[in-house]
This record gives structure tokens, sequence and C-alpha cells, in this order.
């Protein structure tokens, strides 16, 4: 058991564990950090029907090497 215990698997295990946890920090970051968000929502007749829906967002990018493009959705 000794052996075992003081062999290069050991490291080699605690050295995955340490991989595992950044692997799992790093996505729980993001690609991007919002540093300013403002949105309106103009409402043109009295029933709601036809409405304009602004959004400005500023982000700083948190990884090199990353392209980005507008789309419609929302969420990460």
């Amino acid at each position: 058991m000794f052996r075992i215990a003081s062999s290069d698997w050991l490291v080699l295990v605690f050295q995955a564990w340490e991989l595992i946890q950044k692997i799992r920090a790093e996505r729980l970051i993001g690609l991007y950090e919002v540093l300013d968000f403002d949105h309106t929502l103009e409402l043109c007749d009295v029933k709601g029907k036809r409405a304009i829906f602004r959004k400005r967002e500023k982000v700083k990018l948190l990884q090199d090497y990353v392209a980005s493009y507008v789309d419609q959705a929302w969420g990460r």
C-alpha cells in the first residue's frame, strides 16, 4: 500500500484533478465580461403592438483570438 501511495501515479491523479478544476472554473467565467449595458423599449402605439427595442452593450473579451458577430439571440 505504501508503494502505491508514494508512486508517481498518485501525483498524476492529483494533477489531473487540478486540471479538471481549472477547466470547470474557465467555463464558469465565460468568454467576455460586460462593462456597460443599456437598453430601451419604445412603445409606438397605445396597444403596444408596435415597439422598438434598442440595445447597446460594451464588452471586454477575456480570451485572445476570439471572433464575434451580432446575433438576435439572448444568453451566453
